[in-house]
């Protein structure tokens, strides 16, 4: 995939080789500090286990961002639209501590949106990994023969999610990476089981897929590429996604005593 930078190194070319050695790419709808402030801190971490990136990304994902997200962006984008009550369902799902549920809700979506959105966009593929490179150089040609936005900061935010979508989400089962607990295949085919995934961070990363293939779709469909405000609507539910919080934090432990045992 020929997705080269500028000639000077763009900011956010560092930030995607940054992100990459955490198994992530690029967010969408985040700000340029968190992009420089989160590199710089996998930059100079000595190892990755020392990086605490759950407290990281919940500074992007938390109640208030997906509330707003789901009800006034998610709504807004046609091929998205379809699949919005199985990612309500999702996010419900992790703030109940469910995560494996809110992983499989997710990723069941992340197919019928990319499809959408290539065949939006004249692109008549089946859908494989590869459907993303195919997808992501007919954005990077529509971005350059308009010129639209910084060209170098695009082409390096698109680079970063089909690489991670190639070598990351759909890699093979057979080539998975044991520490990537979001390899869809892996998931749906049954290879990874209760102890292989299920980190929140997990989750952080499929919502972020969702917002990525958000932000490919505006370049097409009439969206904002900036997040949404926070709305009197999206409180309330942000509000009711911290309940299942509160309730799964009272039943943890009983549930840890049920299947922390072994066999």
């Amino acid at each position: 995939m020929k997705l080269n930078a500028e000639p000077q190194k763009p900011n956010l070319e560092r930030c995607r080789q940054a992100f990459f050695k955490i198994g992530w790419f690029i967010p969408a709808y985040a700000q340029m500090s968190f992009y420089r402030e989160t590199a710089e801190k996998i930059e100079s971490a000595k190892n990755i286990e020392e990086l605490d990136l759950e407290s990281i990304f919940l500074q992007l994902y938390s109640p208030d961002h997906l509330a707003a997200m789901l009800l006034h962006r998610y709504t807004e984008v046609p091929e998205i639209f379809r699949f919005r009550r199985v990612i309500h369902e999702s996010i419900q799902a992790h703030f109940a501590q469910m995560h494996r549920v809110s992983i499989c809700g997710i990723l069941s979506c992340i197919e019928g949106i990319t499809l959408a959105i290539g065949k939006n966009r004249g692109l008549k593929k089946k859908f494989s990994g590869q459907l993303f490179e195919i997808l992501l150089e007919d954005v990077v040609k529509q971005i350059n023969e308009k010129n639209i936005g910084i060209i170098g900061e695009y082409h390096s935010a698109l680079k970063s999610f089909e690489e991670f979508a190639r070598k990351i989400m759909f890699v093979n089962s057979e080539a998975r990476n044991e520490s990537n607990g979001i390899a869809r295949n892996s998931i749906f085919h049954g290879v990874l089981g209760d102890e292989d995934y299920g980190d929140p961070l997990d989750f952080y990363r499929c919502i972020s897929t969702i917002d990525f293939l958000c932000l490919i779709s505006s370049f097409k469909n009439p969206t904002s590429m900036f997040a949404p405000s926070p709305t009197e609507q999206s409180m309330r539910l942000a509000e009711h996604y911290m309940a299942y919080s509160v309730i799964a934090s009272s039943s943890q432990s009983i549930q840890n005593k049920i299947f922390d045992q072994n066999p």
